[in-house]
C-alpha cells in the first residue's frame, strides 16, 4: 500500500535535479548543450563581470521532461559603461 502511495505522488508531483556547479555549463555531454552553444556565450566570451550564477535544471512528471539553463551575470561599472 505505500510503495503503491508513493507511485502515485511521484507521478503527480514529479522530481527535479539542480545543478549550479558552473563547471557544468554547457559542459554535460548532452544534446542540449549542443544546441545551446549555438546561442548561448561560453564564459571566455563574456565582458568582465563580478559575478555570474548558473541553475540548470531537470524537472520530469510523467514522461514530460523539462530542461533549463539560466546564466546570470553581473557586470562591473566599466563594463556597463
Amino acid at each position: 500500500m505505500n510503495r503503491q502511495l508513493m507511485t502515485v505522488v511521484l507521478l503527480l508531483t514529479g522530481y527535479s535535479r539542480i545543478s549550479t556547479d558552473i563547471d557544468e555549463y554547457l559542459n554535460t555531454g548532452t544534446a542540449m548543450d549542443t544546441d545551446a552553444k549555438d546561442v548561448m556565450p561560453s564564459l571566455d566570451e563574456l565582458p568582465t563581470y563580478r559575478d555570474i550564477d548558473y541553475r540548470h535544471t531537470q524537472k520530469m512528471m510523467f514522461h514530460l521532461l523539462n530542461v533549463t539553463k539560466r546564466l546570470v551575470r553581473l557586470f562591473c561599472k566599466l563594463t556597463q559603461g
